[in-house]
């Protein structure tokens, strides 16, 4: 074993860093990160600076444990910095190390290029800094492309042992077999060079892809809980709603014998209270009726108006749970907006549905006090700091709307929040 100071390894290990922080920067940090991160920073400089060479094997298998050393010394540093599970921070680094090693490598195949080569000896002097150069372009590149997608996506909350042997994988072919292939060939030639820029191309496009596909299937698995949910209050609520009827029915004809023996502001008081629980709005359409009727009575005690028009009959080839879900989405979140709203005037909720031709619009408009973020034409949930499904029944309202070859958009004029939908009857 030979000890001695290697300018080659901080190259590598500050590469590494970096191009870890591409995709863990998004990542949930430990407290006193600065300190944490400088200090790691440091402590890696300085490990790496005087790691040792095995030199009782090839210079092959040196380079190999030296790089999975350090390699596992920059995930130590991560793990005090951020707050993963190791499957997760595997992921990440691993990510990481797949766009260090295809940076490098481009940076040695486009030295191969003579006007390249040229440019680099005469404008910058030295090709360390020709690679640094080449690899800070493609760090940023990187960063905007599958940086930015991991972090959109959350890809740090996701954890599957099929994303942490694809991280053993990558690691493996970007530094071992790459590595042993010079056994075969002339050190840092183009095959070699073109061969590892596609395993870690390759990589990071399937590493990538399972996490959408991960997001995918959790995703249509918690739409499809709150679909249960939805169908179970469906039922809940049409049993519930011809209850109240008819029991408000019987206390209207009670009443009635009370006509001179009470006083009749009390008697009119009380007949008003009932009228709250009464009567089931018609539109056309029973699910329509059973939804809007549940949301009326809400509305009612909450001092909202709640306003429909249009001919509910001509949903009458949609599912019924599918109108009992687009509606009731799109109503439960207009109350949740203007329940909250002080100036009684605005608490509206208006409900259209218009049939051009072929097509049914429906519209959901009511007033609202906060600043609504719109992310790819829908509104971005204000709830994401809880748990449960919210989120999901925007989603599962713009299913719906594409089940029926349709679209769902929503816009903001002024404190006017506006949700439409559209549908292609068959």
């Amino acid at each position: 074993m030979k000890w001695g100071f290697y300018s080659g390894n901080i190259y590598f290990i500050v590469e590494i860093l970096l191009a870890e922080l591409i995709f863990l920067y998004p990542a949930p940090k430990r407290k006193l990160f600065i300190l944490r991160f400088t200090l790691s920073m440091a402590a890696m400089i300085a490990l790496a600076a005087f790691t040792p060479r095995i030199t009782a094997f090839h210079n092959i298998v040196n380079d190999l444990f030296r790089f999975l050393f350090l390699f596992s010394a920059s995930m130590g540093a991560m793990a005090l910095c951020f707050k993963l599970k190791f499957g997760v921070l595997l992921s990440m680094c691993s990510a990481g190390y797949a766009v260090q090693h295809l940076a490098y490598q481009a940076s040695r195949l486009m030295m191969k290029i003579p006007i390249l080569t040229n440019f680099s000896t005469a404008v910058l002097s030295r090709s360390r800094l020709f690679e640094i150069v080449v690899m800070t372009i493609i760090y940023v590149a990187a960063f905007f492309t599958f940086g930015r997608l991991s972090a959109k996506n959350e890809f740090y909350k996701n954890n599957d042992i099929r994303f942490d042997i694809l991280s053993i994988v990558t690691v493996f072919i970007c530094m071992g077999l790459t590595r042993f292939a010079r056994l075969f060939g002339e050190s840092g030639n183009i095959t070699n060079s073109l061969y590892s820029i596609v395993c870690c191309l390759l990589a990071l496009y399937i590493q990538f892809n399972l996490h959408r596909l991960y997001l995918a299937k959790h995703e249509a698995m918690a739409i499809e809980r709150v679909r249960t949910e939805e169908k179970k209050q469906y039922e809940i609520s049409k049993n519930a709603i011809d209850a109240i009827n008819i029991k408000c029915h019987d206390l209207k004809h009670k009443l009635s014998a009370y006509d001179g023996r009470l006083p009749q502001d009390e008697l009119a008081d009380l007949k008003k209270d009932i009228d709250v629980y009464e009567g089931i709005i018609k539109t056309g359409n029973d699910a329509l009726n059973v939804l809007l009727t549940e949301k009326s009575i809400k509305c009612k005690t909450e001092g909202i108006t709640l306003t429909y028009a249009g001919d509910g009959s001509a949903l009458s080839f949609m599912k019924t749970m599918d109108i009992y879900s687009l509606f009731g989405n799109a109503v439960d979140n207009a109350i949740e907006a203007v329940e909250k709203l002080t100036q009684s005037e605005k608490k509206i909720i208006d409900i259209t549905v218009e049939q051009r031709g072929d097509l049914l619009f429906f519209n959901f408009t009511n007033y609202c006090d906060r600043q609504i973020v719109l992310e790819e034409g829908l509104p971005k949930t204000t709830k994401a700091d809880s748990p449960g499904y919210h989120g999901f029944g925007m989603k599962s309202m713009k299913l719906i709307a594409e089940k029926y070859g349709g679209e769902l958009s929503a816009t903001v004029s002024g404190d006017r929040f506006n949700l439409s939908i559209y549908i292609t009857k068959p």
